[in-house]
């Protein structure tokens, strides 16, 4: 289906936005609206090793990546016994979300869960993948805004040349 709506109201609303007065009528039109994906909260954390409250803090993104990533590799028709301690390497292009800022919103500092600083950085979210599976090669994230993904198929096919890794994967969010 089409992820493209209206931005759902436990995201933010207009009323979040400060000085909305000073954004034309087509940016206006472009804050109310955005691509959502329906159910991402429905994720299988025991599957990947996950507590429900690490899952219950952690960016939809990293959830997406592991159950992605998951299937990619699987779908290759390697056997978990092949993929502990392999080489494969990880790569993925990567913007900062606002998943965060949402989360520090809704929690006061009191009740901050453990998980806060790992919920939704981006520098450890391919890290994620390369642990639950076992992997051993390189691993990392990359934030280069628009450019992310491009930058990610690049290190993966440097690391590969370089015979740092014998396949890798290379994701995007």
């Amino acid at each position: 289906g089409d992820a493209l709506n209206s931005v759902p109201a436990t995201r933010w609303t207009m009323d979040d936005v400060n000085n909305t007065g000073r954004l034309s009528d087509v940016q206006l039109a472009c804050m109310q609206n955005g691509g959502f994906l329906a159910g991402v909260h429905a994720f299988a954390n025991r599957k990947f090793g996950v507590s429900a409250s690490e899952a219950f803090a952690m960016d939809p993104q990293q959830r997406i990546l592991l159950e992605a990533g998951y299937a990619a590799i699987h779908g290759s028709c390697l056997r978990q016994a092949a993929l502990l301690t392999s080489d494969i390497g990880v790569f993925l292009g990567v913007e900062r979300a606002e998943w965060g800022l949402r989360i520090a919103r809704a929690a006061s500092t009191s009740s901050m869960s453990a998980y806060a600083a790992t919920s939704d950085a981006s520098s450890i979210a391919a890290g994620r993948l390369s642990c639950m599976l076992g992997l051993e090669g390189p691993c990392e994230s990359t934030d280069t805004a628009c450019a992310s993904t491009l930058v990610a198929v690049q290190a993966a096919a440097r690391a590969l040349l370089a015979a740092e890794c014998t396949r890798a994967v290379v994701a995007s969010s």
